[in-house]
């Protein structure tokens, strides 16, 4: 008799539990993985408005699945108002922190997701991925609005790796003009050697 009751009682426990959860993900769809497609539009994600420090509750659009036979690279970056940094990651691993940026708190241009992209003054970051799938995870590193841990942003696939608009510069004129005088130096010295 004892153990019919524990059975009944566990599996009532069991059923409530699994309509919970159904309840949960029916009610709001936004918490469901959505794939993102290779090469396709840019999709958009939000945090929470929360009085806690982040890690935030994502609310929309995380994580993003996607699978390539190529290598691809993904984009992130903030929209909206100026401030926003997002910490980037496949699966668990750890893929790297959009730009440092400052928050132009309370001042919000309200950007769309295309003309953020091309801005640089917006929080951004691309990370490159090999072949395979991934599960495009993000966290909320600092927020436009200061002490609530809220904000938007966007993301893009693309395959291939990422295209770096920087290139490596010498400190400054002073270290190409010294190494060509030594260069010069070093020639003249090795000829006057051989005369003698």
């Amino acid at each position: 008799m004892r153990k019919s009751y524990l059975s009944l009682v566990l599996i009532f426990m069991i059923l409530i539990l699994v309509g919970t959860v159904n309840a949960g993900q029916s009610a709001d769809p936004g918490l469901s993985d959505p794939p993102i497609s290779v090469g396709g539009d840019s999709m958009i994600f939000s945090f929470h408005f929360n009085a806690v420090p982040p890690p935030s509750i994502p609310v929309s659009g995380i994580p993003f699945t996607y699978s390539g036979e190529a290598a691809t690279h993904v984009h992130v970056w903030d929209y909206q108002c100026v401030g926003d940094e997002f910490i980037v990651f496949d699966g668990i691993t750890p893929l790297g922190d959009t730009s440092d940026v400052d928050s132009e708190y309370p001042l919000c241009l309200f950007m769309d997701v295309g003309t953020a992209f091309a801005d640089s003054g917006f929080s951004n970051g691309c990370f490159d991925l090999g072949p395979g799938t991934h599960e495009i995870n993000i966290d909320l590193k600092q927020s436009y609005t200061p002490g609530i841990s809220s904000g938007e942003g966007a993301i893009r696939v693309d395959e291939g790796y990422c295209i770096s608009s920087s290139a490596p510069e010498f400190p400054s004129l002073a270290l190409p003009v010294t190494m060509l005088i030594g260069f010069l130096g070093a020639v003249l010295l090795i000829q006057r050697t051989r005369e003698h």
